[in-house]
């Protein structure tokens, strides 16, 4: 008797965890990831105009951070006075009372205060709930899309693995290149097979592409990872200045390259 409910069991439990993959699986769609090997290459800066980006088509959006630190997207957005990342971990917040609503923007978010590194600190199995949790929220969004940072692989890693597409941000930069090899060994080891490389601060579109070149023939001879081009922005010295001003480049210079190329990546998410 005993052996025959094992056995039933252990047919119940792999059913369930079945369908608990299925039932990830359809919300993942909805979520893509922005990571780099190493920091200072524009990714909260790209999340953040990605989003206005997407509101712009139409779509509902959330921006969650999972980056947090000095220049998160609280810093850069200048945002006042946000929820503390401690009381979400703790189940004291609920990802919805958690938001910020930025009806100026057409995007919600999700981040803790500027300098808060709650998120690393915080013990896995929590971190795994949270992580489940936004899978379910992103329900009710057309996109979410999760800044990845790189300060703990663990957690990187984590969400990372929720999410159904990734986008590497680099720059020409050689540092950044060696530092986005390394990374996209991680990706290949997670097994995100739908990672898109964006090239950040070029002088031009045809540097951006023989730098892609480069990557895409390293990626699959070296690694063995099939990576997408997604596009290049352009330098501007502009962009410093939205951010420093806490202002999104793509409200303040709608109408400039890089703002293009900006419009033009987020159509092919």
């Amino acid at each position: 008797m005993f052996k025959i409910f094992t056995q039933w069991f252990k047919i119940k439990t792999k059913e369930m965890n079945n369908a608990q993959t299925q039932h990830t699986k359809a919300y993942q769609s909805r979520i893509i990831g922005i990571c780099s090997g190493g920091s200072s290459v524009g990714k909260t800066w790209l999340g953040l105009s990605l989003c206005k980006a997407l509101t712009q088509q139409g779509k509902k959006v959330l921006f969650f951070d999972a980056d947090c630190g000095l220049n998160n997207a609280t810093a850069q957005l200048s945002l006042g006075k946000t929820p503390s990342y401690a009381a979400l971990l703790s189940g004291a917040l609920t990802l919805n009372n958690a938001l910020n609503r930025l009806p100026d923007l057409g995007f919600d978010l999700i981040t803790a205060p500027s300098g808060e590194e709650k998120l690393f600190q915080a013990p896995f199995g929590r971190l795994q709930l949270l992580a489940q949790d936004l899978c379910c929220f992103s329900n009710f969004y057309d996109v979410v899309i999760i800044d990845c940072g790189c300060k703990n692989p663990l957690v990187e890693n984590l969400f990372l693995k929720h999410c159904a597409e990734v986008l590497l941000v680099t720059n020409p930069d050689s540092a950044s290149l060696t530092a986005n090899y390394q990374k996209m060994q991680t990706l290949f080891n997670l097994e995100l097979k739908n990672t898109g490389v964006v090239i950040n601060q070029v002088n031009s579109v045809n540097e951006g592409q023989e730098i892609f070149k480069t990557i895409i023939k390293s990626a699959a001879t070296l690694i063995g990872l099939n990576v997408t081009e997604k596009g290049s922005i352009c330098r501007d010295s502009r962009i410093r200045e939205s951010v420093e001003s806490g202002a999104i480049f793509l409200s303040r210079y709608p109408d400039c390259e890089s703002a293009r190329q900006i419009q033009k990546l987020s159509a092919v998410l």
